[in-house]
C-alpha cells in the first residue's frame, strides 16, 4: 500500500493523519473565532463528549522498550553485542551486514540503531517495511533468525543458513551475525561463510566471494502476469533451496519502453569481462558501467519517484530492485525527481520561511512592546 501512495515508510501515515488533523483544528478554529461564547463551549463539549464515548477509543501504553531504551551494555550479553557492533564497524564498505534477530528477550533493542552505531547498510531496518521487496527480505532475515520477526501472515520460514546463502547474495550482504548454536554449526559448515569473529555467543561470517550489488542477466527474464502475487513469488523464491532463477519482471509495473525489448537477446546478455559499479550518493545512484545497452539490476530498492538523466526509464525487478538498460556509460538517478515531490519540497521551504517570518514579527513586536512599557514617562 505505501508504495502505491509514493510513500518510503509507513510511519509517514499517522504523520500525515496528525498534520491533516492539526490543519482541521485550525480550521475550525478560524471558523468558530467570532461565535458566541456558549457555541464553543457547547462545541468543545459535544466534540469530547464524542471522542471520549467512541468505542474506536483506547490508550494503549507503548512497549517499555520504546518508551525507555535500554542502554545496550546495560541489556543480557550487552558487551558481546557491542564487541559485535564495533567488529561490524571495522569492516566499512557498501555491501550489507545481517544480523539475526526476532522476538526473543531483548533483542528489540539490541540493534535497532546498528546502521548508525557500525556505520554500515543494514538488514533489515525500521525503513524497510514499505519497500516492494519488503516479504522477501523478511523472509530472508527469517532464515537466519531462530525467533523470527516475520511480520506477514504466514510468518517465517524455519531457520536454514545453507538456504539463506542465494538470499545473501542478492541482497548483496556481506556480513553476517548469528548466535543460536544451531545456526552457529550450519554457518561454520557452509563453504560460502568465512568466520571472522567470534563475540560470547555471537560469530560472525564474511560471504565469499563479496556480491556485486549490481548484476546483468544471462538469458531474458521471465515476466510474472499482472494481478499476480508477485510479492508472494519473490519471498519464496528467497526461501527456496538452490540456486535462484533469472531475476523476473513485474508484468503491472513494465514499462513499455521494457516490454518492447523482451525479445532482445542481446539485451538480457551478460557481455564478458563487464563489471559495474554504483556509487550511492545524498538522494542519488551513480551507475558507472563498460556495457551500455545491456539490462542492469541495481540492488537498491525500486521507488517510481526516481529519474535517469539519461532518460532511461527504471522498472521494478526480482525482489524489489532497480532495473535498467542504461544508454550511457554513467547514469545518475534521482530519487524523488516527480513534480510531485518537488511541489512537497518548494512547499515545505515556503511553509519553514513563512513560519520564521511570523515568528520574527512577533518577537519584533514584544520587543517594541517591552520598551515601550519599560521607557520612563516624558
Amino acid at each position: 500500500m505505501q508504495p502505491a501512495l509514493g510513500l518510503v515508510d509507513i510511519r509517514a501515515l499517522p504523520q500525515a493523519q496528525l498534520f491533516s488533523l492539526f490543519a482541521a483544528a485550525v480550521a475550525v478554529g478560524a471558523a468558530l473565532q467570532r461565535a458566541p461564547a456558549r457555541v464553543q463551549a457547547a462545541l468543545t463539549v459535544a466534540l469530547l463528549a464524542l471522542g471520549l464515548g467512541s468505542g474506536r477509543l483506547a490508550m494503549t501504553p507503548l512497549a517499555p522498550q520504546m518508551t525507555r531504551p535500554t542502554p545496550v551494555a546495560a541489556l543480557p550479553g550487552g558487551p558481546d553485542v557491542q564487541a559485535t557492533i564495533a567488529h561490524l564497524a571495522g569492516r566499512p564498505g557498501p555491501l550489507r551486514a545481517l544480523v539475526e534477530g526476532g522476538f526473543e528477550p531483548g533483542a528489540a533493542h539490541r540493534f535497532h540503531s546498528l546502521y548508525w552505531d557500525s556505520g554500515r547498510a543494514t538488514l533489515p531496518s525500521a525503513y524497510q517495511q514499505a519497500v516492494p521487496g519488503a516479504r522477501a527480505l523478511f523472509a530472508l532475515h527469517g532464515l537466519v533468525s531462530a525467533h523470527g520477526a516475520c511480520p506477514f501472515a504466514e510468518g517465517c520460514p524455519s531457520p536454514d543458513v545453507f538456504r539463506a546463502v542465494a538470499g545473501l547474495r542478492t541482497f548483496g550482504v556481506g556480513d553476517l551475525c548469528v548466535h543460536t548454536p544451531r545456526l552457529v554449526a550450519e554457518a561454520d559448515f557452509e563453504p560460502a561463510l568465512a568466520a571472522n569473529g567470534a563475540f560470547g555467543p555471537w560469530r560472525c561470517y564474511a560471504v565469499i566471494p563479496p556480491p556485486a550489488l549490481v548484476d546483468l542477466w544471462d538469458a531474458p527474464p521471465p515476466v510474472v502476469p499482472a494481478g499476480d502475487d508477485w510479492r508472494q513469488r519473490f519471498a519464496a523464491a528467497v526461501t527456496a533451496p538452490g540456486q535462484p532463477g533469472p531475476p523476473r519482471l513485474v508484468g503491472e509495473h513494465l514499462p513499455p519502453e521494457v516490454s518492447g525489448r523482451l525479445g532482445e537477446a542481446d539485451v538480457w546478455a551478460h557481455p564478458r569481462g563487464c563489471a559495474p559499479t554504483v556509487t550511492v550518493e545524498p538522494n542519488r545512484l551513480v551507475l558507472d558501467t563498460p556495457c551500455p545497452g545491456h539490462a542492469h539490476r541495481l540492488k537498491y530498492s525500486f521507488h517510481g519517484s526516481f529519474r535517469a538523466d539519461t532518460g532511461d526509464v527504471p522498472f521494478l525487478v526480482e525482489p524489489g530492485f532497480i532495473g535498467l538498460i542504461p544508454s550511457a556509460r554513467r547514469v545518475v538517478l534521482t530519487f524523488g525527481a516527480t513534480p510531485g515531490w518537488r511541489v512537497a519540497g518548494w512547499g515545505s521551504l515556503w511553509a519553514l520561511l513563512g513560519l520564521l517570518l511570523a515568528g520574527g514579527a512577533r518577537a519584533r513586536r514584544w520587543i517594541y512592546g517591552q520598551r515601550a512599557v519599560s521607557r520612563p514617562p516624558a
